[in-house]
Formats: structure tokens, sequence, C-alpha cells
């Protein structure tokens, strides 16, 4: 197939590809995760797209929703009668809580970059936190103590189909095939009962398990007089009763008490009796002496810790978003899921900078052990959605400090601008107001200081960790998100959470770096959204991608970079336009070098797609392996196989890429193995949707 191929060697230096060119540039950090601190033993320092951007990651432990805080004090949410949200946007949280206590999977559902949490099921939840799904009781899993044998059917409707003697044991259970303890220990009162009909018809703690109620303080919304009377009651009851709902204690008919849970469960078990073992489970549910409290019996009213989830098919192995009534649970009632890294999610932050957006450069750091107060300052809140600079004032209790890095015009030098000299303060020293409508009042209603620069977009910009220079070493801060949830109600009105949810990247700036603090052109493009990663890709290691199809807008010194149509770009030095055009094959080829994974039809493996018989050649060839994991020898297989092709079509490919000329190399190299380049027959999306 090929000609008198030369071997190559040494053809591209340990680089890791970026863009250096300005100002069109974009960098996508995807899925930072702080336990990839060192990379095969040794330490990563890689300058980044932007200039002052390096990868430098902490080795803290990444946030979890149990670790990140979610209210200082206690608070509520009550959605005004008659407003409706599709699930129970109501709720209440005691002081010092964590998120995972307040957000609702509803709340996920709704939320693009957290929505993927939900398509998770409990087995997987379950085995992302340690444990073996088939040793775990259904006593173990919070939402399926909830869950009433009615909403067990519609997950398990085959269930309904079988005769008694063949359904699940969660199921039999249900209509007594096994012995279990009273939940009634004592006799209940009518005070009791009064009490519990008061409080279950607050829709704010309705759903709140009873004994987590006695936990904390929950402001006026549960007093502790409240709390007093309720451990009172459940003194009377065993201990499954009290991890129940307080709407679940009872069985209720429109807001009453109607009896006990011993009850129906009796009411149930002599009807199976009644009726044989091969009765139809559906026909015991619709018969008249149990069909009006059965479907609504919880399933934590049966020896739920001698049932596995193995007894109870369908409910590990359902999406959380599928669950019936899941919707209006908060996250720590799924198993696992309060543990899970969030950097282990898909959350891309994608940086895209063009001649209109406000750019600023990170001028002289102040990191004193106490910083008085600022007046200046360009980061602050968004309250409503709107971002708002906030000053800095220490008041002891959100705000204890004022450290920050000043800001500059990006060229360092000339006529001071409106920016010149504003303080981007430090996330963790000043709370300021955040969220809009009902969901504002989560966290109370505080999110860290930092910069909004898509302000449509759920995401912050906030610095950590500021340290100043000494010696050789300059001034530089870690870069962190903080992250928000919206919800919309019938009416169109969107309802959110302050940025509150914080997850650090792998990156600090340093003094002299540019950042984007304002997208006056809009907000994250389209093209660079495409490069984000697929969802299957949970745990993948943290990479940063150069997206290749950036604005060709000219910039301050009329230059051009990365032109999608394919076209010339002005020459930035042969070097510059070799890695630049290496960026635009994987951009498309795997995604920036996110996606190694195999293709299913062809075998192609690795940053540049090499199929098992192109990898063959070039190793005979070359002594490059096309699938190293080892970027600078993934980079040096890539340019040796466009040497190959050049050669073979008489096209110096090569030169043509060094000279900026990517329109020629694209008509060639398509054809042949990166069929993701513009005209190829698998031509990227990318390349389509030019911003």
């Amino acid at each position: 197939m090929f000609q008198n191929p030369k071997r190559l060697i040494s053809l591209l230096p340990a680089i890791l590809i970026i863009f250096q060119s300005f100002p069109a540039m974009a960098q996508i950090i995807n899925k930072q995760t702080q336990e990839a601190a060192i990379r095969d033993g040794q330490q990563q320092d890689v300058e980044g797209t932007i200039p002052g951007i390096y990868y430098d990651p902490s080795g803290q432990l990444a946030p979890t929703f149990a670790t990140t805080p979610g209210a200082d004090t206690a608070g509520s949410i009550r959605v005004p009668p008659g407003t409706q949200f599709g699930f129970n946007v109501n709720g209440a949280w005691p002081a010092g809580a964590k998120s995972d206590q307040v957000l609702k999977i509803g709340y996920l559902k709704q939320s693009p970059q957290f929505k993927q949490f939900t398509e998770l099921n409990i087995n997987q939840t379950l085995a992302a936190s340690g444990k073996d799904p088939s040793t775990v009781t259904l006593a173990e899993v919070p939402i399926a103590s909830s869950m009433t044998l009615g909403e067990y059917l519609e997950i398990n409707p085959g269930a309904a189909e079988q005769s008694l003697e063949e359904a699940p044991a969660v199921v039999q259970s249900a209509f007594g095939y096994y012995e279990d303890e009273p939940l009634t220990l004592e006799p209940i009162t009518e005070t009791d009962f009064e009490f519990i009909e008061q409080q279950a018809s607050n829709p704010a703690i309705s759903d709140i398990p009873a004994e987590d109620l006695l936990q904390g303080d929950w402001g006026e919304e549960f007093t502790k007089e409240d709390q007093s009377k309720l451990a009172e009651t459940l003194k009377k009851v065993n201990e499954k009763l009290k991890k129940l709902p307080l709407k679940q204690l009872f069985p209720l008919v429109n807001g009453i008490i109607a009896g006990d849970w011993d009850t129906v469960k009796k009411q149930a078990k002599d009807l199976a009796i009644q009726e044989g073992s091969k009765v139809l489970i559906k026909e015991l549910m619709k018969n008249p002496k149990i069909a009006k409290f059965i479907k609504d019996l919880p399933l934590g009213t049966l020896p739920t810790d001698r049932l596995g989830l193995a007894d109870a098919p369908g409910i590990g192995e359902t999406a959380i978003k599928d669950i019936p009534g899941s919707d209006d649970k908060t996250v720590d009632q799924i198993p696992g899921l309060s543990d899970i890294p969030l950097d282990q999610i898909d959350l891309a932050l994608a940086l895209s900078f063009t001649r209109f957006d406000l750019l600023g450069r990170f001028d002289i750091a102040d990191a004193a052990a106490v910083v008085d107060g600022i007046e200046y300052t360009i980061s602050g809140g968004t309250k409503d959605q709107i971002p708002r600079p906030t000053p800095c004032k220490i008041d002891g209790e959100g705000t204890k400090n004022c450290r920050h890095f000043e800001l500059d015009n990006i060229d360092g030098g000339g006529k001071p601008t409106e920016l010149s000299g504003k303080a981007w303060v430090q996330g963790s020293d000043q709370k300021v107001p955040g969220g809009k409508g009902l969901l504002a009042r989560i966290n109370g209603g505080k999110e860290p200081t930092g910069i909004k620069p898509w302000v449509a977009g759920p995401v912050k910009l906030l610095l950590e960790d500021i340290k100043e220079g000494s010696g050789e070493e300059v001034s530089s801060a870690q870069l962190s998100t903080a992250w928000q949830l919206c919800v919309t109600d019938p009416l169109g009105n969107q309802h959110c959470t302050p940025h509150f949810v914080t997850i650090p990247t792998p990156y600090r700036i340093k003094e002299g770096g540019i950042m984007l603090l304002l997208a006056r052109s809009g907000g994250v493009p389209d093209a660079i959204a495409a490069l984000q990663p697929n969802s299957s890709q949970f745990c993948a290691d943290p990479q940063m991608a150069t997206a290749a199809n950036q604005m060709a807008q000219p910039g301050a010194d009329g230059a051009q970079v990365a032109s999608t149509s394919g076209t010339p770009v002005a020459s930035k030095g042969p070097d510059h336009n070799l890695r630049q055009y290496l960026a635009r094959i994987a951009a498309g080829e795997s995604t920036g070098g996110t996606n190694w994974n195999p293709n299913p039809s062809t075998g192609a493996y690795g940053i540049y797609q090499f199929t098992p018989e192109s990898r063959a050649t070039l190793l005979q060839l070359t002594g490059l392996d096309g699938w190293s994991r080892d970027r600078a020898t993934a980079d040096q297989a890539a340019v040796a196989w466009i040497q190959i092709i050049g050669n073979e079509e008489g096209v110096d490919l090569l030169g043509a890429i060094q000279q900026g000329d990517f329109a020629t190399a694209d008509q060639v190299l398509s054809d042949w193995q990166f069929t993701s380049l513009p005209g190829g027959r698998e031509q990227s999306a990318i390349w389509s949707n030019p911003e």
C-alpha cells in the first residue's frame, strides 16, 4: 500500500497539544478529578490554552453532596397554594444541613449538569460507595422504605400478574407470608393523632422521615416543642415506623388518620389466607376489603431488615428518575448517591474568548492573614440571576476576610481602564446574595463570591487558595467553580438556588494570566458544547482538550485561528500550526483526547483513532505506537502517519500544515485515516456548526 516510506523519528517534542493564539482560544476542562494529582508517578505541570493557567491539582478529596454545605441556618420552602411544579418543591432543612439534605431529585432532573445522577440506579450508587448490592437489605434503602406497595407494582408490573406463591418476597410480605413484629407498641392517644395530622399537613416537612425531625435545629418550621411532642409519640412505635415520613406514619384519608398499618396488614393477611396461594396479586389489590389502603402500604412497614434488594426485583435496577415519587425525595434518601464525588460527573467548563468579550489580566495578589475591606470589586453575587459586583466588608459572619487578586487591562500597560485595580475576592472569604425565586432560600440565600462570565449559564468561577508570589514564584490562585440548580414553574418562571455546589478544578492561574470576565458574544458556543464527553464516561481521568473549531475572528493583531471551513489561517509559525492542526484531528477523532474508547465498528483506538491495521503498519514502518496513552508518542505517531500519507499522495502535507494551509491537508487526510476532518465520510459535527 505504501511505497518506500522513510522512518520518522522525534518529529514532535513531548508536549500537550495546546493553542497559544489569542484572542480566539478555548479550553474544556472535563471531569476534574482531584484523585489524579499524580499521573504515572509524575506531577503534571502543563501550561493550558489560556496564558497563565496550568494544571496543578490540589490533592484534596473531591466534594460530594454529603460534604458540600447546604445551609448554615434552618430554612424551608413553601410553594404558594395553586402553584404546581410537577413535583413537591416544598421542603425544610435543619441548621448545618449538607446539600444532600436540601436538594431533591426533582432539582437534579431539571438541571442539565446534574441530571446524570438521576439516570443511575440504586445498584450503581451502592457499588460506587463500595457496597455490594446483593448484601444490602431494604432497611438500608430509605427510598424503598417510603415506597408504597402500589408504587412498587408500578416499577415491577409483572409482579401483579403473578400468583401469591410466585410473587417476589416483598409482595408476599405485604400479605403476611412472613411473621413480623407489631408496628405499634403502645396505644396511640387522640392527642398524638391530632399532632401527627397537624404536622403531616405541613408540605414543608411531610416528606421528611420522622426520626430525622428529632435531630438538629429546624427553626420555626419544627420547633423544640414540636420535637418533644414527636419524641413522645414515637416512643409508642417500633424502629421501622420511625424511619417513615410523617405523612406515612399512619393511614391518612383526606388528612385524617384512619387506623394503623398493623390493622391494614392483618386484613391483607386474612384475605390472602381466604383466597389461597394461587390468587393473583392484582386480584388481591383490587379486593374491596383492602383496596382502600393496601396500595398505600409503605414497604417500610414490612420486615425490611430481613428482605434484601433481590427480594424486591426492580428497585435496584430502575433508574432513580423513574422510581415513583423519587422527585420528592432528597439526595440522602438514595443510598450511595451522597458519596459519589461531584467531579466524576460530566461538568464540562468551556472558556471561549472572542474580540467582543471582556477580558482581564491577573495583576497583584493580596493574601495576607487579614485583608481589610475592599470597595472596588469585580466579583460578587447573582441575586435574581443578575451578576452584581459586591464590595467586600468584613463582618465576622458571612465575610471574614477579603483576600483577592487585583485585575488590569489585558495588555498590562497603557492607560488605566475601569477594570484596572478592581479586585476578584477569594470565594471562601465572602458570602454574597444569590438565587432567584423560591429556591433562593436554599443555603440561606448565599453563595461564594465570584464572577459569572455566561450570565444565562449555571456556573460561576471562583478563586481559592490565593498565594502571594515570593522570589521567582509569581502569585497564583486555584480556579474553582460554583453551580446552581433551577426549576421552572408552569408559567415559565425560573426558580434557582444560589451557586452553592462548589467543585474545584485541577487548574491554577498565575499572575499575568488572562481570564474571560464577561462573554458579550453570548453563552458557551454550541461548537464547544459539542466537544463534551459522552455521559457514559463516568469516571475518566481529567483531560485538557483544545477546540479547533473556534471563531475566525480577527484579533488585535489581525491574526486568525483554526478556521472551521478549512481555509488557510494566518501563520503563527510552523510549530504552532502543526500543534494546532493536530488539535483539529483530536477534536473530531476522540473529542479532544477525552474519548479513547475503541470504535465498535472498526476497532480504532486512541487520541487519533488508529485502526488495528494502521497501527500495525505504523509500528512496522516507524516503531511508533498510535495507540500509546503517552501524548507525546501519540503526537509523533500522528505526524509520522501524515508524512506517510503525503508521500503516497505526492503532497507535502507536513509543509502545508506548517504553513497554515489546513484546507489542503483536510482534502487529503479526510479520505484516509482522519475521516472526522472536514469533507470526510465521518465529518464531525463540530465542523458544521462554526461560531
